[in-house]
């Protein structure tokens, strides 16, 4: 996950508060695929 490392940790650190409070939560996920991409791209 790139850029993501603190929404993650803060995800988590809510489920071990209180797992119910993150049951229902989204979080916004934008996959690139790096086929065909030049080399070094990623």
């Amino acid at each position: 996950m790139v850029n993501g490392a603190q929404t993650v940790s803060s995800a988590f650190r809510a489920y071990e508060r209180d797992p119910e409070v993150v049951a229902e939560a989204y979080v916004l996920v934008r996959i690139i695929c790096l086929e065909g991409a030049p080399e070094g791209f990623g």
